[in-house]
């Protein structure tokens, strides 16, 4: 493969999993349950592991243990378990993996690719697996945004309208622990998080209703990546890091612009 068709491939596979990561973030923070992202992608840190000491499939690692993490931080909320304790669990299972990579002197492996992300990890089969992802979240955020919206508002009016809030809270933390496990190479484990948080938050400045921040999160979540990925590739910078600066200036220009104009 040349190098523009690896460079073309990176890109459209970063715009799939952002735009599912920025969608599914709106309802991160519609439920103020924000700090979820944070856990699944810190925990994922293991499936790095896991992928090497088992010579299985990185990507297919990824997402393994990143939903095996999601239904412990499911089952656990179930039983009352403070979210910081799984919040304090995720760090923990990133240190030791960080540390069990740096140990492993046999391989040759850059830890700071999996933290930070790196475009050169990226294949064919992550474009696959992006853009199946992307399709199913619209089907999902499509079938379920009215349900979503409720429970978001009040879980018991949820409830007496007939929505199981227990089922939504699964789905929804399975499909966003398969869309942070496949956008780790890109973005990286420490910063996978941002993509799910910065572009919705950003859009819930400019947005009138929840619909119109589901599609203007998105548009700045494939704004952040493109701005990203050409300095990135131009000036020879992280990628991840690059794409999280980028959404970071889009997210103070559009507060700029909300408070100009409310001085209007």
């Amino acid at each position: 493969m040349s190098i523009d068709n690896f460079v073309v491939m990176s890109f459209v596979t970063g715009l799939f999993v952002c735009s599912s990561l920025s969608i599914l973030g709106c309802v991160s923070v519609w439920r103020k349950i924000a700090y979820i992202g944070d856990s699944i992608s810190h925990a994922a840190i293991m499936g790095v592991l896991l992928s090497i000491l088992t010579d299985y499939n990185l990507t297919y690692s990824l997402v393994i243990f990143s939903v095996v993490f999601s239904l412990l931080f499911y089952f656990t909320s179930k039983f009352e378990v403070s979210s910081l304790t799984v919040l304090i669990l995720s760090y923990t299972l990133l240190s030791l993996g960080i540390i069990s990579l740096s140990v492993l002197s046999t391989i040759n492996i850059d830890v700071m690719s999996f933290l930070f992300g790196d475009i050169l990890l990226i294949n064919n089969e992550d474009l696959i697996c992006s853009a199946i992802l992307l399709f199913l979240t619209i089907i999902w955020i499509s079938c379920r945004k009215y349900s979503i919206i409720f429970s978001a508002i009040s879980e018991e009016l949820a409830a007496v309208e007939g929505i199981k809030n227990n089922h939504l809270d699964l789905e929804y933390i399975l499909v966003v622990s398969v869309a942070i496990a496949l956008s780790v190479k890109i973005l990286g484990a420490l910063l996978v998080s941002a993509i799910l948080v910065i572009p919705a938050v950003s859009a819930r400045i400019i947005s009138k209703n929840p619909i119109e921040m589901l599609v203007k999160s998105a548009i700045i979540s494939v704004a952040s990546l493109s701005i990203g990925f050409i300095f990135s590739y131009q000036f020879d910078l992280p990628t991840g890091p690059t794409i999280v600066l980028a959404s970071f200036l889009l997210f103070l220009l559009l507060g700029f612009f909300r408070v100009a104009r409310s001085q209007l």
